[in-house]
């Protein structure tokens, strides 16, 4: 997104050269004409100008983030003014190149970091999300099952599940729980056995 002619023959130039595949380059000249295209969902990286003629400083790079936060963005800044690339970094852009110190190498470059950057942040985002989820079903299952194991008179429930295979004495395909029974009538650890359910 660049309203600068000579600026956009030179970087097509440059990917043209570097790019031993066929890579479909669009120019618009303005934001709005920008998210029209960007809004098509088949542009793989943003290469934008801060300062053009339907932006004031940030709030191009602003609308194109929060409309497209999965497209990577380089932004070019103004010559001598390098401190607006890092604003931009602060904002949300990948990365930055000023104008009139890009070459085909740092362009290149520049291209390549940018989309694996935004492939390791979404991967990050992803794992994030997945811990929060199971961060939120360890809780709901702690709500379902009771903190202490339930009280029964003449039963010192052990509150452990043996599979049958595991126990001699037990039926292939059942299941037991172990107690011990602490009454007065007698004592003694007791296994219970159960047919498990199938299908």
């Amino acid at each position: 997104i660049d309203d600068n002619a000579e600026a956009i023959a030179y970087i097509r130039d440059i990917i043209v050269k570097s790019s031993n595949r066929g890579h479909l380059l669009v120019n618009t000249k303005t934001i709005n004409q920008g998210i029209q295209i960007l809004n098509s969902g088949r542009i793989g990286i943003i290469l934008l100008t801060l300062f053009l003629s339907d932006t004031e400083d940030f709030s191009g790079l602003k609308e194109v983030l929060k409309l497209f936060p999965e497209t990577p963005v380089i932004v070019f800044t103004p010559l001598g003014n390098e401190e607006y690339g890092t604003n931009a970094m602060y904002l949300g852009a990948q990365d930055y190149l000023v104008k009139g110190q890009v070459n085909d190498r740092l362009l290149v470059r520049s291209i390549r970091y940018a989309i694996e950057q935004s492939k390791r942040t979404r991967a990050e985002d992803g794992l994030r999300d997945t811990m929060e989820e199971f961060r939120a079903a360890q809780e709901i299952q702690q709500q379902l099952y009771p903190a202490e194991a339930p009280s029964l008179e003449g039963f010192d429930v052990a509150g452990v599940l043996y599979p049958a295979n595991s126990v001699v004495g037990m039926t292939a395909g059942c299941s037991g729980v172990s107690y011990n029974c602490s009454s007065t009538s007698g004592g003694g650890s007791v296994l219970l056995q159960g047919a498990d359910e199938t299908e």
